[in-house]
């Protein structure tokens, strides 16, 4: 009875094992081929991360020259294996049916059917079955059998005691029967390597991009359109040593002060900062800008002009290298103008570097004491040395000099006589209208500007020039 009890458990057990239309794998299970279908990274470094809308995988690392990224240091970031559903190859899941099974093969319910008694040997409760084939020996037969149900007792016995086989219906199960003609099921697949395009550097990298696809183990083939690919982007790290800044060249300089109320009206000519220059009158002068100055009193009803102090950027900003310029006087390029000189250094904290803004910049205002270093542990709290990383943004301020020099110079005035009153002799022009005046790079037919208009008799008035008459009134 308990022979038929078993075989009743293990045929329920198997039973249940073939229903099943998938099954979940082990590594190495059912040989070591198949298509794989569907995957997911067994393992994922954090620095993987994949892009929801075209479902890319971007794998990003930082390197510099100094210390380029090795492949063995990449590979250490990259999965080691994937979880695949696989689909077995119908050479694996379709048994030939020209090979009976043999006897390992034949499944468990056949092994214990034959030692189940048919009806007629069943006993009847209190009496022993009948013999069919006669007499088998008496009471020598009764202990032979006796002896056999004694040593089932004690391997049955032993069996519970160690727990019993782990996994009893599927090690009687043929490989087959896990996967049958094209069932898919799941198994974690380990990654051998990765090839990469374009080839990866042998002695490392320090930037790039590069496409990485994996080889794994067995022979494992992925369906069309699921290979994985990786893109891996090396960025470059700034060299702590050798950080790269820029230097701003600024300086105070008097702009006029214009404001609506002023005394003294003007053409504003002035650019619009657009790159198309200036705005020039024209004939018409319509809707031509204007603005007012105001004037200052000096003195004995004398008036300057009034002005305010802008800070503007008077050179270009350009870019060092800490390694070629660590010092102040590499990077003062006005240290040789007589007409600057520096006032003081600013450090912009953060945000836009076009700022004049003095609260967005840490200011160091003697000039001569300001050193430069590299090293965030030796900055000192005496306002003295500027931090330079990369990307740090200095600005060096000067102030305009008081200074004077001798130049050549031409005065002319403004008469238009030749003394006596008259402004033509002879067809001629006089005073500052003189054609003396005209004789160097003049050329025949060229127009004269002159000073007055028609009713001053300049004899100038008809002079032309792209179709305007200059010297009248249009």
């Amino acid at each position: 009875m308990k022979r038929r009890a078993m075989a009743v458990l293990l045929s329920l057990v198997m039973g249940t094992t073939l229903l099943q239309p998938a099954v979940s794998l082990a590594a190495g299970e059912v040989g070591s081929s198949g298509t794989i279908k569907e995957w997911t990274w067994a393992t994922q470094d954090e620095n993987l991360t994949q892009d929801l809308d075209t479902g890319a995988w971007t794998l990003t690392a930082e390197a510099s020259e100094a210390a380029p990224l090795t492949w063995e240091e990449l590979e250490a970031m990259l999965p080691q294996a994937i979880s695949a559903v696989v689909e077995a190859p119908e050479s694996e899941t379709t048994p030939d049916a020209s090979e009976a099974p043999t006897e390992e093969e034949k499944p468990v319910e056949e092994e214990y059917a034959k030692d189940e008694p048919t009806e007629k040997e069943e006993s009847v409760e209190g009496e022993p079955a009948e013999e069919e084939t006669g007499d088998k020996g008496g009471e020598g037969a009764e202990e032979e059998q006796t002896g056999e149900n004694e040593e089932a007792d004690k391997e049955e016995t032993a069996e519970e005691k160690t727990g019993g086989s782990a996994e009893p219906a599927a090690l009687a199960l043929p490989a087959a029967l896990y996967l049958q003609n094209g069932d898919s099921g799941e198994t974690t697949i380990e990654i051998t390597g990765w090839k990469s395009n374009p080839e990866y550097p042998s002695e490392g990298a320090s930037g790039g991009t590069y496409a990485l696809t994996p080889t794994v183990a067995g022979s494992y083939a992925f369906a069309e359109g699921t290979a994985p690919q990786v893109t891996v982007e090396i960025k470059t790290a700034a060299d702590d040593t050798n950080p790269t800044f820029t230097v701003q060249y600024y300086a105070y300089l008097d702009e006029i002060d214009t404001k609506e109320g002023g005394y003294l009206t003007i053409l504003d000519t002035s650019s619009d900062g657009d790159g198309d220059g200036g705005k020039l009158p024209t004939n018409e002068n319509s809707h031509m800008p204007t603005k007012k100055f105001y004037l200052n009193e000096v003195n004995g009803g004398k008036y300057e002009v009034a002005t305010k102090e802008v800070l503007t950027e008077v050179y270009r900003e350009y870019k060092y290298s800490f390694a070629n310029s660590n010092d102040l006087d590499a990077v003062n390029r006005l240290s040789a103008n007589g007409n600057y000189e520096l006032a003081s250094v600013w450090a912009l904290k953060d945000g836009d570097a076009d700022s004049i803004a003095e609260g967005d910049w840490i200011t160091y205002d003697d000039p001569n004491s300001v050193q430069f270093t590299n090293n965030p542990d030796t900055v000192d709290n005496d306002n003295t040395t500027v931090l330079i990383q990369d990307g740090t943004v200095i600005r060096l301020v000067y102030r305009p000099t008081d200074d004077q020099y001798e130049n050549d110079a031409h005065f002319y005035d403004y008469d238009i006589t030749d003394g006596n009153g008259y402004t033509n002799i002879n067809g001629a022009a006089q005073g500052i209208n003189s054609p003396k005046n005209y004789e160097e790079n003049f050329e025949e037919g060229d127009a004269k500007l002159a000073f007055g208009n028609a009713n001053t008799g300049t004899g100038l008035e008809n002079e032309n020039w792209g179709g305007n008459t200059l010297n009248k009134k249009n």
